[in-house]
């Protein structure tokens, strides 16, 4: 009888005079829903509701980064798919204010100059701190964008990639970046900044000068405003001679005296990044097993190297026309990546493959017509090895892209459709530079702690709080 009154009762009641008679509804009757709120269903408390919310950001935050990280043409992959491949040179960067790290970029003849290199050195230094331009050979074989210096004579060199080597080198000691120059006697250079890098770079100052070396014949002083420094006697691979400066200097005269094989000068900062470049002309990047593994192993620990570019494979590419030539220099190339993984098995490893490049087919200029397979192939060989990869190739546009580079105005690409101009190299470094702080902002984003993370998103609940119009 009350439901059938509840089913025909008015359900705005009926008026009486000043009153206003309900009656209960139908739905008063019916059984509990228990998806419905209720007093015995628990309410979420402010911390799940924020946990909840946070995962769902999170969701979101992630979604967008793996639109790039995972899909875009120009991410850097790596062996089994693992984001977290750089977290160890990132963590490095991060406690780069207090700890010096240091990357090691060999490369083809697209590095000489100091091409693309600098780029990622100026990019680095600028969000992590460091100074100068790093490792530099005491006898350049070509001039960079980045330094110069005038010596008082020319010494003997040898080039792990040259064929006309004033001296033969013993014992693979070819030091860190494959050239040797051989010290006779007195010798001194004005090192100094190109006017050209802009008056606040920090590739123009240094706080640290050190010189490498190994076989001597006879002590290496060396001298810089009547302060002294002489070869270390500890036994190690690689020898130093290391001067501090109180104050970041741009421009200093070096003065040697000794006898020994000198690999090199670096011109760093106390803390900090530096990027070494080791450009090498002609070179497929099959040279590494014909190092002394002892001294690349020393370099790398004791001046903190944590990541490892390579950049070959565009030397290779018109001589790799069958499939059996390709599997060889991807078969070559297999072996530099054990060899430089035993010194190093916790390093971090990068492999730039070849950009695009043409040549004339039946009188037009097109990409090589294995360019594509070969890629494929090396990209296979990097991530099979455990080292990352980025396909240059890909970056630049993929088939026929190198006609466009060279095409634009201003030209980034040069007349041999190989070779990028400084403008490409500038926008190539650049790219690279974006893509790695590209995986270092997500690592920063996958590490940020918990309660950080909840600070964040309750300011962004006030911020939205106080736009709505009932808040105001």
């Amino acid at each position: 009888m009350l439901c059938i009154l509840a089913i025909i009762f008015p359900k705005d009641g009926i008026k009486l005079g000043p009153a206003q008679l309900k009656f209960a509804t139908i739905d008063d009757f019916l059984p509990f829903d228990e998806s419905s709120d209720s007093l015995d269903t628990p309410i979420e408390s402010p911390e799940e509701l924020l946990a909840r919310r946070l995962a769902e950001l999170r969701e979101s935050e992630e979604s967008d980064f793996l639109k790039y990280l995972l899909r875009n043409d120009a991410r850097i992959e790596f062996p089994d798919s693992n984001l977290a491949y750089f977290d160890s040179f990132f963590s490095a960067l991060d406690s780069a204010y207090k700890y010096p790290v240091r990357v090691l970029y060999y490369g083809d003849s697209q590095l000489e100059e100091d091409r693309i290199s600098n780029n990622l050195r100026a990019a680095l230094q600028e969000r992590f701190g460091g100074l100068g331009i790093g490792l530099m050979p005491l006898m350049p074989a070509f001039a960079t964008l980045t330094s110069s210096q005038q010596r008082s004579r020319e010494l003997p060199r040898a080039l792990i990639y040259g064929y006309e080597n004033d001296f033969r080198v013993q014992n693979k000691s070819w030091g860190v970046n494959g050239q040797v120059a051989r010290l006779d006697g007195d010798f001194s250079l004005t090192y100094f900044p190109i006017r050209k890098l802009p008056a606040n770079s920090t590739q123009k100052g240094f706080q640290r000068l050190t010189l490498l070396t190994d076989t001597l014949y006879s002590p290496i002083k060396m001298t810089v405003d009547g302060k002294e420094a002489i070869t270390d006697t500890i036994n190690r691979p690689l020898r130093r001679i290391m001067l501090d400066f109180s104050d970041t200097v741009q421009a200093k005269t070096i003065q040697l005296s000794g006898k020994g094989d000198v690999f090199g000068l670096m011109f760093d900062g106390e803390t900090g990044v530096s990027v070494d470049n080791a450009a090498m002309r002609s070179c497929s990047g099959t040279i590494f097993t014909r190092m002394d593994g002892a001294q690349l192993a020393d370099y790398i620990e004791s001046f903190n190297v944590k990541l490892i570019i390579l950049q070959f494979g565009g030397n290779s590419v018109p001589y790799s026309t069958s499939k059996q030539s390709r599997e060889e220099y991807a078969k070559l190339l297999e072996q530099q990546f054990s060899f430089l993984r035993s010194i190093a098995p916790d390093l971090c490893f990068l492999f730039i493959g070849p950009s695009d490049m043409s040549t004339n087919i039946k009188g037009t200029m097109q990409t090589y017509p294995y360019l594509p397979q070969m890629i494929e192939l090396l990209r296979q060989t990097a991530l099979k090895s455990g080292i990352a990869y980025w396909d240059l190739y890909q970056v630049m546009g993929g088939y026929n892209s190198m006609i466009r580079w060279v095409n634009a105005y201003p030209a980034l690409a040069g007349s041999d459709y190989v070779h990028f101009t400084h403008r490409g190299a500038d926008r190539v470094g650049e790219f690279l530079s974006e893509s790695i702080l590209s995986y270092y902002d997500y690592y920063k984003w996958r590490n940020k702690p918990l309660d950080e993370q909840i600070n964040q998103l309750l300011e962004e609940e006030d911020t939205s709080q106080n736009l709505r119009p009932e808040a105001q």
